[in-house]
């Protein structure tokens, strides 16, 4: 039987989305991939209390509040992390 924290790791059925749905998500996914990635690559972070972080985490889950604005940074920083994003499933943006 698959734990619960290990259903948080893989992708979720699109089964009650239509094809065109289906392709909207699957083209924003490997889009915003491939962004997150690359703006990743120029940012350059500064971290105070990082030790608290890794204090946290080591205690046990941890929940990250990231604003909308700083999502694709919050996302890259945090990427080694094995975090899982939570975000509505409305379409509307």
């Amino acid at each position: 039987m698959e734990s619960e924290k290990e259903h948080i790791y893989r992708r979720q059925s699109l089964a009650r989305f239509s094809p065109a749905e289906k392709f909207r998500i699957i083209l924003a996914d490997l889009a915003f991939t491939i962004l997150i990635r690359l703006i990743g690559l120029t940012l350059r972070f500064e971290s105070e209390g990082e030790e608290n972080l890794n204090l946290s985490e080591s205690s046990g889950p941890v929940i990250y509040a990231v604003w909308h604005n700083r999502i694709f940074g919050g996302i890259y920083y945090l990427r080694n992390r094995r975090i899982a994003v939570m975000t509505s499933e409305s379409l509307d943006g």
